[in-house]
């Protein structure tokens, strides 16, 4: 062989090695970058489940606690009962009654997307679209020949007047499919610790291990295979920890937050000046206000069940939660 074939040869070997050092440092490149997006997706989904632990404890402290051996639909006054300042949430005013979720106690919330949730309704955006047809009687008229919004399970609605409509799909509309959808189990949870009347630490994970604490906790090895498997997706989860405290405050139903208060009309040149109080008392179903602003009907009061008073991130892992 040459000299020029070995020096050939040479130069073809380096530049192999150095195709290969690239595609290395790419794969690595790319294997560290699904790394991150994966733990910035888990942290996303710890941050969301605060929203939905802070959701939870509002709600829960007047609703979802219908007991279904009774005819009453039942609520409740609150963590700390508004009508006598004792523990809740309970039916009845009159002493500490905290059996419903114990002070002390935890509970987990695997949190996954349903089939079809409880009392699901179709999502159709035209039930009713109107006919575009020139050539028939009903072009152009907005005709409401079926109910809107129509239930997700079928009720044997097949035109007006209605005469087929039936409840035999009643228990199946009400319970809905409680099957997580797929894709969606095992991605995120968040879990409750009561530590008095109105606080609680709430734990907000991105994960798989749906709110169990440890591989010791009755269940766990119900659902995990054995310990070093539990272990390895606590490993890569994200967890972190608040302590929230609820609040009985709600305001006034009839209290209105206008828009466009401030206007131009300062005396400087782009001064805005308050054009009216901030906040309002206005009538529940009135079309117009002070200087014919036009008016919400609805209530802007979007808190009937308490509000959130306090949201503290906690730097360490508390002892209990």
């Amino acid at each position: 062989m040459s000299s020029r074939s070995g020096a050939l040869l040479v130069v073809v070997s380096a530049l192999c090695a150095i195709l290969a050092a690239f595609s290395l440092a790419f794969l690595v490149r790319m294997r560290s970058d699904a790394e991150d997006t994966a733990m910035l997706m888990r942290e996303s989904q710890a941050r969301i489940m605060l929203a939905a632990a802070c959701h939870y404890v509002q709600e829960a402290s007047r609703l979802g606690w219908d007991d279904p051996n009774t005819a009453l639909h039942e609520e409740c006054f609150g963590w700390i009962d508004v009508r006598d300042g004792k523990l809740g949430p309970k039916w009845n005013e009159g002493g500490n009654d905290d059996r419903l979720f114990p002070v002390g106690s935890s509970a987990r919330f695997p949190m996954h997307v349903r089939q079809r949730t409880p009392y699901a309704i179709r999502l159709d955006a035209t039930p009713n679209p109107i006919d575009t047809d020139a050539a028939s009687t009903r072009f152009g008229l907005p005709y409401l020949s079926l109910p809107e919004p129509m239930p997700a399970v079928a009720n044997g609605w097949a035109g007006h007047p209605g005469a087929g409509v039936n409840d035999a799909g009643w228990e199946d509309f009400k319970r809905g499919d409680p099957r997580p959808r797929a894709g969606t189990a095992g991605t995120a949870w968040f879990r409750l610790h009561r530590l008095d009347g109105d606080s609680f630490v709430a734990t907000c994970g991105g994960g798989a291990t749906l709110g169990y604490r440890s591989f010791s906790e009755p269940g766990a090895d119900q659902i995990f295979p054995d310990r070093a498997a539990f272990d390895a997706l606590a490993r890569i989860e994200q967890r972190a920890w608040y302590l929230i405290q609820w609040s009985p405050a709600v305001a006034s139903s009839d209290i209105h937050n206008p828009h466009c208060i401030l206007f131009l009309g300062g005396a400087m040149p782009d001064q805005y000046v308050l054009q009216r109080d901030h906040y309002l008392s206005m009538p529940m179903n009135t079309s117009h206000c002070l200087h014919g602003t036009p008016m919400r009907t609805l209530a802007h009061c979007k808190n009937p069940v308490g509000t959130i008073r306090l949201i503290q991130r906690l730097r360490d892992e508390p002892t209990n939660w």
